[in-house]
């Protein structure tokens, strides 16, 4: 039997929005690695053509609790099935939103999740929570997404 949480993400999955960033090409499910279930997801987020970049960047995202509460991501390595090193993390401008909410230094989870009020590692016990553009229930799994796909197509974003 499948929770809410697993349900809600499915019908977010089938939903509008998520499947016109699928056409238009901005993002990809993808079952790389095919053997991690519930609450895994793994989506292939388009980027801009940069210098030793790669056309998308793969994310797993742990939707436990989702709708309820915040997901969680990191960029992963589907031929170590782990997340991806730090040092192959995106590169943006310094100074940039682009640059903070990729960093992998300086915070309780680097590598293993994003620096944004929408992360719930970097959420938890942060004065974001208090903020009016922090998580909130009605953010789906295509706002994720979307939101990575305009960082890595952005200007701020500078490849690998």
């Amino acid at each position: 039997m499948s929770s809410n949480a697993q349900r809600l993400l499915e019908a977010d999955l089938a939903g509008a929005a998520f499947r016109a960033g699928l056409l238009r090409g901005d993002w990809a499910l993808s079952g790389i690695p095919a053997h991690l279930a519930w609450p895994y997801l793994f989506t292939e987020v388009a980027a801009a053509p940069r210098p030793n970049g790669p056309e998308h960047w793969l994310v797993r995202w742990d939707a436990t609790n989702y709708g309820s509460g915040p997901i969680t991501g990191g960029f992963w390595d589907a031929e170590t099935n782990t997340f991806l090193v730090k040092e192959k993390w995106p590169k943006a401008r310094p100074g940039s939103v682009v640059a903070s909410v990729f960093k992998t230094e300086g915070w309780a989870a680097p590598g293993q999740g994003f620096y944004h009020p929408w992360d719930r590692r970097a959420l938890a016990g942060h004065t974001w929570a208090d903020q009016v553009w922090a998580w909130k229930p009605e953010v789906t799994i295509a706002e994720y997404n979307g939101q990575f796909h305009r960082w890595l197509t952005s200007e701020d974003y500078l490849g690998q």
